[in-house]
């Protein structure tokens, strides 16, 4: 049987649940907040001070104080996506807007009426945030990079990655036994795939080949005989010849692979690891790529088949090609663009801007390593949260420190209750910030407001700054 709470008891359980979660929080908001240490049961304890990862560890021995505690944490995971950063912010409007609006409730407000009153208000406050924001330069990202993640070397990486790759789904990151965080950049198309025989390196850790013949071939490849009149075209003119197909037959792969041996070729057979609409769109690109004729039998192959790549780039990791842009290839990519607007699945829309970005400015990827496993897990966390804020920046940036929210909340009519209730939650921010710092909450926010919010205070540098 499940268990029902209602009325006061529940009550108290949805304040008990708040304040645990952002109590627990809170205190690591800011460059002189607290770490928290967190026991984890798959792997050994790590320090934090990431927010929506400190939120989602935590859990009561009460199941219905973890069902509040799911529903709350909702609230740091949503910012945590769609921003990348002000996790802990969140958390703390969240615990001031609930007890003041409970304090209603329990002076005999209709809750409902509550919700949808704070929620027209909130209207409001994001239209005034729109007016406070600014445009971004190669200082601000690296800042933004900076206060996301707190370590310098991790911003440099991840402003210099902004400014040359301009979509996050084009930047992996890749855990290494090195030590420090290090970027590295690629041209070209690459995609999941795989040799159908190691042996084609012809024991060479990688292969590059210039000026290539290609075929792309929507099915298995099953009979050499059906390639003959290629394998002629490739010999005639002495060049290198990539094959791409779903599959190829054993038989196959050990001929072309003896002539590959006894060098009276150069072939690579790869198969495309994708499947589904995935598969589709990569030999689409493909096709674009090299002006090949996609064949969807073997029996259909043909010299006009045949396209041609620039360079191919093979080792056990990656495949990438080389090739040069077009009008051809512009119009297509505008197409896909055009396209990802309507698409809502993230991981489909992912995959595009993943095709886009190679199209257009390459891909790069973030190598990062640690002393041990948790200052590793900690530095990799660091990362994730910085290249979330950054490209997320991209529209505009706040003035942060707290300030944008004070000055907002100076426009609200504190005789409104609700109103009220939101004037007092973003202020909220800024007195824990203060309050981790250890200084007088009211001094300080005296002094912003007496420069009408032109004025932050720096609280990694203990001094004020022009805003």
């Amino acid at each position: 049987m499940k268990r029902i709470v209602s009325g006061e008891v529940l009550k108290e359980k949805m304040l008990e649940a708040i304040n645990l979660l952002c109590d627990t929080v809170k205190c690591t908001l800011g460059p002189k907040g607290s770490n928290v240490i967190i026991d984890h049961s798959n792997f050994s304890p790590f320090i934090t001070n990431d927010g929506v990862t400190i939120a989602e560890s935590i859990e009561s021995d009460d199941e219905v104080i973890n069902v509040i505690l799911e529903l709350a944490k909702e609230a740091s995971i949503v910012t945590n996506k769609t921003v990348g950063d002000g996790t802990t912010t969140t958390l703390v409007i969240l615990q001031s807007l609930f007890n003041l609006s409970m304090d209603l409730v329990n002076k005999g407000e209709n809750p409902i009426v509550i919700k949808k009153q704070l929620y027209e208000v909130l209207d409001k406050i994001k239209s005034a945030l729109e007016k406070e924001k600014r445009p971004v330069n190669d200082e601000i990202i690296y800042n933004v990079a900076r206060i996301a993640s707190g370590d310098e070397e991790i911003a440099k990486v991840v402003s210099d990655a902004f400014v040359k790759i301009p979509y996050k789904e084009a930047v992996s990151v890749k855990e290494v036994e090195e030590v420090g965080v290090n970027i590295n950049y690629f041209s070209g198309y690459k995609f999941q795939s795989v040799l159908a025989s190691p042996l084609l390196l012809k024991d060479q850790t990688n292969i590059k080949f210039d000026d290539s013949l290609v075929l792309i071939i929507d099915s298995e490849l099953v009979d050499i005989e059906s390639i003959s009149v290629i394998l002629n075209e490739v010999f005639k003119t002495n060049k290198s010849l990539v094959i791409i197909a779903n599959d190829f037959s054993d038989a196959l792969v050990n001929e072309i692979t003896s002539y590959v041996l006894n060098d009276n070729l150069k072939c690579l057979l790869i198969k495309i690891s994708d499947y589904g609409e995935r598969l589709r769109s990569i030999e689409k690109d493909l096709e674009i790529i090299s002006g090949a004729k996609i064949v969807n039998n073997e029996a259909l192959i043909n010299v006009q088949s045949l396209g041609h790549i620039k360079g191919i780039f093979v080792n056990k990791e990656e495949i990438r090609i080389e090739f040069d842009s077009n009008d051809i290839i512009k119009g297509y990519v505008s197409n896909i663009l055009d396209e990802v607007k309507n698409i809502d699945e993230e991981y489909v829309k992912e995959f595009n801007m993943q095709r886009i970005s190679m199209f257009n400015n390459g891909t790069a990827q973030i190598s990062i390593g640690g002393y041990t496993k948790t200052e590793l897990r900690e530095k990799r966390m660091r990362l994730d949260d910085a290249l979330c804020a950054v490209y997320s920046s991209g529209e505009g940036v706040l003035i942060g420190g707290g300030v944008t929210l004070l000055k907002v909340s100076s426009l609200l009519n504190e005789n409104n209750m609700v109103e009220k209730i939101w004037k007092e939650s973003l202020k909220k921010p800024f007195k824990q910030l203060m309050d981790n710092t250890g200084l007088d909450y009211k001094n300080v926010i005296g002094s912003i407001e007496q420069e009408q919010y032109n004025l932050i205070y720096n609280v990694y540098e203990d001094c004020y700054e022009e805003a």
